[in-house]
């Protein structure tokens, strides 16, 4: 008698337990339910920041020649820096004449670059006698390439006509010649020309010889500025 009355007990004991214990369960899962993360939205891609703009433009740093002469008559080092690249640059460039001997008689001179054109060059001299101990050679420490922003002026179909034809007359037989799809001229305010042509399938290496004899047609040309088929600027020449 004794030992069923505990055994009732102790069933009575479990289903209060086991109510409990499923009532808190349920209320957790109706007042807190678990959020849903298989949803498919996506957060908005981030901003670029400027390194990453910075990690864009480094492609163009290939485009900026920097060439080392010695010239041992005058005793001056000259170094001519062109633009390549389709874009205005700026930035150092520090020229490093290092002396294999004695660390302590090495220079560093920078150069400082200030909105180099499009398909322009600029040469600079440093004075300094060269000897078999010294190596010279060059770092690009900090640059800079912006979009080139050119006042288009009022568009003069007649002056363009008549560069076409002075090109086609001279170089109408050349096999980059006949690619020379359009061209465009604009009359600026200060009275001279901006001219605009459109290439087909021309190689690079034409780019600046096509530039510098349409600038020297007439002295009224200051600009030439070459496209691609989809209008981007590939080569930019000015006087």
């Amino acid at each position: 008698m004794k030992t069923k009355s505990l055994l009732s007990l102790a069933v009575i004991w479990l289903t209060v337990v086991c109510c409990l214990f499923c009532g808190c369960s349920n209320t957790n899962t109706t007042d807190n339910p678990t959020p849903d993360t298989s949803s498919n939205q996506t957060e908005p891609p981030a901003t670029p920041d400027e390194d990453t703009l910075d990690e864009q433009m480094e492609q163009y740093l290939s485009d900026i020649g920097v060439l080392i002469e010695y010239d041992s008559a005058t005793e001056r080092i000259l170094v001519t820096i062109t633009n390549s690249s389709p874009y205005i640059f700026s930035g150092e460039v520090d020229i490093y004449i290092y002396n294999k001997n004695d660390y302590h008689k090495t220079e560093i001179v920078p150069m400082n670059i200030k909105d180099l054109n499009i398909g322009n060059k600029i040469v600079g001299t440093i004075n300094f006698r060269l000897t078999d101990e010294y190596r010279v050679y060059h770092k690009i420490d900090s640059y800079s390439f912006t979009e080139a922003n050119t006042a288009i002026g009022e568009e003069d179909a007649e002056f363009a006509e008549r560069i076409r034809a002075f090109m086609d007359d001279n170089f109408g037989t050349t096999p980059w010649g006949s690619q020379l799809n359009e061209y465009k001229a604009f009359k600026l305010e200060n009275g001279n020309y901006r001219i605009e042509v459109t290439l087909g399938d021309v190689e690079t290496n034409r780019y600046q010889a096509i530039a510098v004899n349409i600038l020297h047609e007439d002295d009224r040309i200051e600009e030439v500025v070459l496209f691609d088929a989809d209008g981007n600027i590939v080569f930019s020449k000015t006087k």
